[in-house]
């Protein structure tokens, strides 16, 4: 796993992926509760829906990229120029 600490840390919300990297000092509930989640280590789409509407409006600042299967692990995905390197069985994030 990547992007699970204070110095990179990505949140996965459905399909989306966030960098919370500059909230992890900041979050009223501590960096723990962002670290926990980061990575990829679980949906946060529940924790999403917990803050304000200003927050999630910083949130969609923030936007990384999408996540999608892998190609050859469902079949063709189309043009695959800007995903990162995955394995087979891993999923691959695309800006």
């Amino acid at each position: 796993r990547r992007h699970n600490n204070a110095s990179s840390a990505w949140l996965l919300v459905g399909d989306t992926i966030y960098d919370a990297t500059p909230f992890v000092s900041k979050h009223p509930g501590g960096a723990y509760s962002i670290l926990r989640k980061s990575g990829g280590q679980a949906d946060c789409s529940k924790d999403m829906a917990f803050h304000s509407n200003h927050a999630r409006n910083i949130w969609k600042k923030r936007q990384v990229g999408k996540l999608i299967t892998c190609p050859g692990d469902q079949g063709e995905m189309g043009d695959q120029s800007n995903s990162e390197a995955c394995e087979s069985s891993e999923q691959c994030i695309i800006s």
